[in-house]
């Protein structure tokens, strides 16, 4: 992004005449980020890179080139520039059958012809930290050659989600060792894991190489006589095809889960304490282990999120309150720099793109919340007010009162009404005073 000044107001648009919703609150923000290390990769549908055909450049996983991306489609791409780590599958959703092809490309600014999987790539995904792919991390996989489920994380573990029920594969990257077990608590074989200096990954495809036929825990540093060095740092591509065999059914589009990256200093600058979320935090005293209360500074996001001046989400009515939305959206906090003691999201938390309608007690978002995807005709009695709302997709929401009470008592999915209210998206911020 490069440096601007943007005002923010809060304001709506009712068919498409913008007016002003109480008073209006300026605010002036120096937005001024430079992500030398952000994760991109450009995809061409000719070889060497040549714009004369089809292409595009990615920041976020793709499941399934049929729907994901608008300008490359299933079975096109042929070359590619990559910032990062970047894993091509000839399968949808990562080979999560087992089954397929797979490239992997890394560097800065690195450009290749695909080999074996050109014009046959399905689904791809990066690896390692989305801003910064040069951090110490650690991905499991779990089906060799880096197939399947996913689990990444940067701290020890002393046991790996039930939902990855095997780990054949691992991918590090930083400068440091990582040390991976088999069973749970730091215990059974063990391996450490490494990269020559200046590389920042190193592939293993396959663990029953090293002796170790799973991961049941792994931390940080070197703890096993038995020291692996340079795992394919020059990353080499390697195909398989394999048999069948059962898996799950992945019907959800990871690339749209919703998630933010918070800093305490500004700029996203890690050289702070820094956190990834993936769900509510009600207070941020006792809810994160990384950064505390009135801290957060930036912030990089993917869906809808909303920052808090006071725990429980402001349940007070009062208290500033920042928003905004976005793919990779990164930017300084303006209002509520150092002072937000709860955040939230608002939509599908692994679709923030999907239809859906969240209600709000108070105005602003503060206070209780209720979400939901379908029609309601009738709220909880718990939502006995309704102040404000946010919905996301693509489709209207029709909303009902009764005897012309200024809430919502119910609602449906469609435009059922002769008053088109078009929402703006754009970021927000306001300090709500106290109510009498």
């Amino acid at each position: 992004m490069g440096s601007e000044k943007q005002r923010l107001v809060i304001e709506r648009i009712v068919e498409g005449e913008p007016t002003m919703k109480r008073s209006v609150l300026l605010i002036l923000l120096s937005l001024a980020m430079s992500w030398a290390q952000l994760q991109n990769a450009t995809i061409y549908d000719l070889p060497n890179f040549d714009e004369g055909g089809a292409w595009s450049s990615r920041i976020g996983y793709c499941p399934d080139f049929r729907d994901c991306d608008p300008f490359i489609g299933d079975n096109t791409v042929s070359s590619t520039c990559v910032v990062g780590i970047w894993l091509f599958y000839s399968e949808y959703f990562y080979n999560y059958e087992n089954f397929g092809g797979v490239e992997w490309v890394h560097g800065t600014n690195y450009c290749t012809n695909l080999g074996a999987l050109s014009n046959q790539v399905s689904s791809l995904k990066y690896v390692g930290h989305p801003y910064n792919w040069k951090i110490d991390t650690i991905t499991l996989y779990e089906f060799d050659l880096f197939f399947g489920l996913e689990y990444h994380e940067w701290v020890d573990a002393t046991e790996v989600p039930e939902q990855l029920s095997g780990v054949g594969s691992v991918i590090i990257t930083g400068e440091n060792n990582w040390t991976v077990y088999s069973l749970p608590n730091y215990d059974g074989d063990r391996v450490c894991l490494g990269v020559d200096q200046g590389q920042y990954v190193g592939f293993a495809p396959d663990l029953t190489a090293f002796g170790v036929g799973t991961v049941g825990s792994f931390r940080r540093g070197c703890f096993s006589d038995r020291n692996l060095q340079d795992i394919e740092r020059n990353g080499e591509r390697n195909m398989k095809r394999s048999v069948l065999l059962l898996a799950l059914s992945l019907a959800m589009s990871w690339a749209q889960q919703q998630v933010a990256l918070i800093y305490d200093w500004l700029e996203g600058d890690e050289g702070g304490a820094w956190s990834e979320r993936n769900s509510y935090c009600q207070d941020f005293r006792s809810c994160d282990r990384y950064i505390g209360d009135n801290v957060i500074s930036s912030t990089c996001i993917t869906g809808v999120w909303i920052f808090y001046g006071e725990s429980n989400y402001n349940s007070q009515s009062s208290g500033v309150v920042e928003y905004n939305a976005g793919d990779y959206y990164c930017w300084n906090l303006g209002i509520a720099n150092n002072q937000v003691s709860s955040l939230r999201y608002a939509g599908d938390t692994f679709a923030w793109k999907d239809p859906s309608l969240n209600l709000y007690q108070f105005e602003y978002f503060c206070g209780m919340e209720f979400f939901e995807t379908q029609d309601t005709p009738q709220l909880p009695v718990e939502m006995d007010t309704v102040d404000s709302f946010i919905i996301t997709g693509r489709e209207y929401w029709t909303l009902y009162s009764v005897f012309n009470i200024p809430t919502v008592k119910s609602f449906r999915r469609g435009c059922f009404a002769e008053r088109k209210i078009l929402l703006r998206s754009d970021q927000r911020g306001v300090e709500i005073s106290a109510r009498n």
